[in-house]
């Protein structure tokens, strides 16, 4: 406090002060916020009876497996899928890193031989 203020003067500096910081405060809230209206913003799809429906709980994961991809044209993911039975996919091209990484002949030949099965039955088809 300097020379000729009070404590009373300088809580009332501080009082008024704060009551137009607050008054500021709402005026910019009331300025930046969303105004109500009756209309839907435009892009937002009507609620479906799916949106409100609870989402299917998942599979809990094997802990410890990671995710490993490559990449290779379509016509080399075709013939992968051609080779595998459907939705085998990826067991398959997972066994095939394993074997070969871990030098297994036996594993290996076995894979080749189920892809060439699942070929023959989808030629019988």
């Amino acid at each position: 406090m300097g020379p000729g203020l009070n404590l009373e003067d300088v809580m009332k500096q501080a009082a008024m002060k704060t009551r137009t910081t607050k008054k500021a405060v709402q005026a910019s809230k009331a300025a930046t916020a969303p105004k109500a209206t009756d209309e839907k913003p435009k892009g937002t799809a009507p609620a479906t009876a799916t949106s409100t429906q609870a989402k299917r709980e998942r599979k809990p994961r094997e802990e410890g497996l990671v995710v490993w991809a490559c990449r290779m044209t379509l016509a080399e993911r075709d013939q992968l899928q051609a080779a595998c039975p459907p939705a085998r996919v990826s067991r398959y091209g997972r066994a095939a890193l394993i074997a070969f990484s871990q030098g297994d002949d036996a594993a290996f030949r076995k894979l080749v031989k189920e892809a060439e099965e699942a070929r023959a039955k989808a030629g019988k088809k």
